[in-house]
């Protein structure tokens, strides 16, 4: 038996949709987020997933696509959990800021004063994932997050992903482990319709 997991990132908020960087602001779901939602809840229901457990990030953006989830793909009788692990990375000083050439290269070399490095979220989200596999394990885990939190992790799975990379609202993201020892076995990312 495996322990798998699925990362999906939250709806849309305004701030998405007028490209602007967030980060742990709690800016709520669009009418549009919460469709983004029902789409990867198609998603979940077309490649045959079923979840024994729902992890979500704090934040408002995630947990109410978290709700939306679980409630379209039948998985009602499970509460949702909040982990703080998987909360977005903080950007400092680039909060609000809009997502254009300069700023992102200066996400991308750490450069805005109070941002969380690179190093240090994906620490965290390994430290995340780790805790999680230690207490659900053998499970089926829901992940309901953010675009940087799931590149961090992606990241340290497979060298193609990278900050830049992009992970959309419509997409899954599986990372399956073996149980014995937790070892590795296979990621795959970005997956939309079949």
């Amino acid at each position: 038996m495996q322990t798998r997991f699925c990362f999906i990132r939250h709806g849309k908020t305004e701030y998405n949709i007028n490209k602007l960087i967030q980060g742990r602001l709690d800016n709520p779901l669009t009418e549009e987020g919460k469709n983004d939602a029902l789409i990867v809840a198609d998603l979940i229901k077309e490649y045959n997933l079923e979840f024994d457990v729902i992890i979500s990030s704090p934040l408002s953006r995630a947990y109410d696509t978290a709700v939306i989830v679980r409630n379209a793909i039948n998985h009602n009788h499970l509460d949702i959990i909040k982990c703080e692990y998987f909360i977005e990375r903080d950007f400092g000083e680039a909060d609000g800021k809009e997502i254009n050439d300069l700023n992102y290269q200066k996400v991308l070399n750490d450069d805005f004063i109070g941002m969380e490095k690179s190093y240090d979220i994906c620490k965290r989200t390994k430290s995340g994932l780790d805790y999680l596999l230690e207490k659900y394990k053998g499970k089926r885990i829901l992940v309901v997050c953010h675009s940087h939190v799931i590149k961090s992790l992606f990241m340290q799975f497979d060298e193609n992903v990278k900050f830049n990379s992009t992970f959309g609202h419509h997409s899954i993201n599986l990372i399956n482990f073996t149980n014995e020892d937790d070892v590795f076995e296979n990621c795959k990312f970005n997956i939309n319709k079949k």
